[in-house]
């Protein structure tokens, strides 16, 4: 969910689309997000009511870190058994 996120803003319908998820976990993981000051969450009030998220600069550095992370296991990817398994998993 953090990697869709990297785009401008989304709004809750571009989430669940994005990470494949059920409306009830994009939900929650979006509080848990909020919650750790990760996202923000903007609501607009014309209609239709729209909420958007985004990355704060706090979950901006973290999915910086994760792509570093993520940019290690791929260069050390010939130790692992099926390559592109592990690469689906990082994602």
């Amino acid at each position: 969910m953090l990697y869709a996120l990297r785009d401008p803003e989304l709004r809750f319908d571009e989430l669940e689309r994005a990470t494949g998820g059920r409306s009830k976990t994009v939900s929650d993981a979006l509080d848990v997000l909020s919650e750790n000051d990760l996202i923000t969450r903007r609501t607009e009030e014309a209609a239709p009511i729209a909420v958007y998220y985004r990355l704060t600069e706090k979950g901006e550095t973290l999915v910086s870190r994760l792509d570093d992370v993520s940019q290690w296991a791929v260069e050390w990817m010939d130790a692992v058994d099926d390559p592109d398994d592990f690469r689906r998993r990082l994602r």
